[in-house]
């Protein structure tokens, strides 16, 4: 063989391994990506609903008073009785929610799995509670039978666990229990009594014996969830009482 066919030989044979080297330091450069890129797991975000028991009862009364009202000591009308006191408990069963497998949640990371939630929501939110790990809050608003909102401000407490907040919550084994206390601050009208009065008056009569829902959410944040449940009260479980 002649030097220009050696030459030849050996160029080919330089490219080749020149190749084989490039090719296999992308595969190492690939694989390092690869590795080193960790997708994050979605946050579970799922709604349900459930069924209360409750003895939660409004205590109301929107009568004529015999009070007067007056402005720049000029008389102006009878006033209105203006008071408002709920009390009572809510209990919900966490394993007899039933979850929503059309609910979209708001956040592009967020994920709905309503196999998921059915399968570790009650397990996940016991552990976390017992390790303090997840933030329970709650808040409630108050209806009309036409689900037109009434006078009644909403109830709210964020991860309660004072007496002193309106919503008090805890958790034993799979029940999750509400104790709500609360006198409505519901006289926005200065008016002034020759005769004092303790309660709270109005120039008109409010609407609290319009009042039939109590719509009750419960939100669930943990490291790697958001659950939230709804219930709605009424009837049985929401007992409006004129005193």
């Amino acid at each position: 063989m002649n030097k220009t066919g050696i030459f030849c030989i050996v160029a080919i044979l330089v490219v080749f391994v020149g190749f084989i080297a490039l090719t296999h330091n992308g595969d190492d450069n690939s694989n390092n990506f690869s590795s080193n890129f960790v997708q994050e797991a979605p946050t579970q975000d799922s709604f349900g609903k459930v069924s209360a028991s409750s003895d939660l009862a409004l205590y109301y009364n929107n009568d004529l008073s015999i009070y007067g009202y007056f402005v720049n000591d000029v008389f102006q009308g009878v006033a209105y009785y203006d008071d408002a006191d709920i009390d009572g408990t809510i209990k919900l069963n966490l394993s007899e929610v039933r979850w929503d497998k059309n609910y979209t949640p708001s956040a592009s990371n967020h994920e709905n799995n309503v196999s998921y939630a059915k399968k570790n929501f009650v397990k996940d939110i016991k552990k976390d509670y017992k390790n303090g790990d997840v933030k329970i809050s709650a808040d409630i608003n108050f209806y009309d039978r036409n689900w037109k909102g009434v006078d009644l401000h909403e109830l709210s407490c964020y991860d309660a666990k004072s007496d002193k907040d309106p919503i008090n919550i805890s958790l034993k084994n799979d029940i999750l229990t509400l104790k709500v206390n609360h006198k409505f601050e519901t006289n926005e009208t200065e008016i002034f009594n020759d005769v004092p009065y303790e309660g709270a008056l109005a120039r008109e009569p409010s609407d609290y014996d319009e009042t039939y829902v109590a719509k009750l959410r419960v939100y669930f944040q943990g490291d790697d969830y958001e659950y939230e449940i709804a219930s709605n009260l009424k009837d049985d479980t929401f007992y409006i009482i004129h005193t």
